[in-house]
């Protein structure tokens, strides 16, 4: 054997030697002494328990909020909404808001339920304008559009006999427009596909090599539109590098008519069962240069907002023009779609003021009768 050969085969068994160290070191790390913010980075999806995602996979609405959910200050009630837990019934004299809507309504970017826009909302209307009895409960889901969100009310929310509904969503239906214009159908199956969990590369069964890749950013753990977007989803966050004359073109072929659809159903549904509804544009903050403040997306969620308030006026139902009031300074905002602390505080007050000035709270008692129970 020449020193050229001996030379090949100590490199490799030093490769093999260093993967061997690595993994060992990696494996143990991940098990043993890695906190579980850092776990949840790093562990392959499949190594997560189903109770610890956010997020479950639900036979109509695709997905859900997982029931009993906790991670930091984020807690899911047993019935599967972000916050304390309610009765289904709604006791006698309880006055009860239901929002319904996707992330921005959820709160994604707050990670104290107490700091979210309905817990805020609920101490703003008992506190400051004294509707003792009201109850305030978070509806919202992240990535939720209108398809979901109309499912929600039905299938759900109606469980709990709000006495008030409000809808808070544009941008998530935006998305649902940057599809192949031959997808775009009033089922929205150019957005959605049934939660499908993606395969495993056979690297990734590294968690030496996991870990690496991930902390460069190169790959990351699995999320929502991993399990629940449709390959035919191709503009969606300019995933095609379009420009924003292609993107225009799409919004132009793929009109709001099926957002607009599913809002006018809403109201139908909020007014066959005796429930007030209240529409409000949606705001966003172009201070952070995100997705959001796109001119392809800025024209959809503009577009999107004026759907809202041509089915409130012809609907009857309130509506409230959030977005000309929200303030856009980025101080109140964790990105461009989302509220932080601060501007829950805020957008609960500016709600509130709006709620109490149309006298939409019964402050002394609820209206609406429970559903017969099954």
């Amino acid at each position: 054997m020449n020193i050229h050969t001996k030379r090949i085969g100590l490199m490799v068994f030093s490769l093999v030697m260093f993967f061997l160290i690595g993994e060992t070191a990696s494996r143990y790390w991940l098990k043993h002494w890695a906190t579980k913010d850092q776990y949840y980075k790093y562990a392959l999806y499949t190594d997560i328990p189903a109770q610890e995602w956010e997020l479950s996979p639900h036979h109509y609405q695709i997905y859900y909020p997982t029931p009993n959910y906790r991670r930091n200050g984020t807690v899911h009630n047993s019935l599967g909404y972000r916050g304390p837990e309610i009765s289904r019934v709604k006791p006698p004299g309880v006055f009860r808001i239901a929002l319904v809507g996707g992330s921005s309504t959820y709160d994604t970017a707050i990670p104290d339920n107490n700091q979210t826009f309905a817990a805020k909302l609920q101490y703003v209307l008992r506190n400051t304008y004294h509707a003792k009895r009201v109850e305030v409960i978070n509806a919202g889901v992240p990535g939720y559009n209108s398809w979901e969100s109309l499912i929600n009310l039905e299938f759900r929310v109606l469980d709990l006999s709000p006495d008030l509904v409000i809808y808070y969503e544009a941008v998530n239906d935006v998305h649902a427009r940057f599809v192949l214009p031959s997808a775009y159908r009033s089922d929205n199956r150019g957005l959605r596909q049934w939660w499908a969990t993606p395969a495993i590369p056979a690297w990734e069964r590294s968690c030496f090599f996991r870990i690496l890749a991930r902390e460069v950013n190169r790959t990351r753990q699995v999320e929502l539109e991993d399990v629940s977007v449709a390959p035919t989803a191709v503009y969606m966050f300019n995933k095609a590098n379009a420009d924003t004359a292609t993107l225009i073109g799409v919004l132009a072929t793929n009109r709001p008519v099926f957002y607009e659809r599913n809002l006018e159903n809403m109201a139908a549904i909020a007014k066959a069962h005796h429930i007030g509804i209240m529409f409000a544009t949606w705001a966003h903050c172009p201070a952070w240069h995100d997705y959001a403040s796109n001119a392809a997306y800025t024209r959809g969620i503009a577009e999107n907002n004026d759907v809202i308030r041509k089915v409130a006026e012809r609907n009857g139902a309130t509506l409230f023009d959030f977005a000309a009031e929200m303030p856009t300074n980025a101080v109140y905002w964790s990105d461009g779609r989302h509220s932080n602390a601060k501007g829950a505080q805020k957008k609960a007050e500016l709600f509130a003021a709006f709620i109490d000035r149309q006298h939409l709270v019964t402050k002394d008692a609820g209206t609406n009768t429970p559903p017969p129970s099954n």
